[in-house]
């Protein structure tokens, strides 16, 4: 399987055109952004999709965001934030309680990795408390729109719906 049928870039394609924003400008990705993908290094195919969906806000797909591309390398750069891409988790938006979206770049899956415990707790790391949906970034994107009224809005109804006993 291909890496871009991995990321179904379509159905995010789908849920963005569902969105229905006719404000939304894209936007080119900054030379510095570009340049944190590669010392990350993030997969060639991802960083295709998100120079092709870098807009000039965050996206809100339900209860979800998608942040604007522009941003990211500051968001995964933060203080609290670092661990998550120094374990291969890309931050790519927030949940509704601001706990971070993430795609692992292993494995190009979605999910979320609980804030508080990133945020307050220094000896934890972001894998520690990642939870994993096993969702492609554009199915993730697409069920937050489409079914948000079942989709996971943070880690902790992520962990009830994805977490095997």
């Amino acid at each position: 399987m291909s890496m871009k049928s991995k990321l179904e870039i379509n159905l995010f394609g789908e849920a963005l055109h569902s969105l229905g924003d006719q404000s939304l400008v894209r936007t080119p990705v900054a030379d510095s952004v570009t340049a944190f993908f590669e010392r990350f290094i993030i997969p060639k195919e991802l960083q295709v999709f998100l120079m092709s969906n870098s807009f000039d806000k965050p996206l809100k797909f339900g209860h979800i965001y998608f942040d604007s591309v522009n941003t990211m390398e500051r968001e995964n750069c933060e203080k609290q934030n670092k661990s998550c891409i120094n374990e291969g988790l890309l931050i790519v938006g927030s949940g509704l309680n601001g706990d971070p979206v993430v795609i692992d770049i292993k494995n190009l899956t979605m999910g979320f990795v609980f804030h508080d415990e990133l945020w307050e707790k220094k000896e934890i790391k972001a894998r520690g408390v990642h939870v994993d949906t096993n969702l492609s970034l554009g199915r993730f994107y697409y069920d937050a729109l489409n079914k948000k009224d079942i989709f996971p809005v943070d880690a902790y109804m992520a962990e009830e719906i994805y977490k095997k006993p």
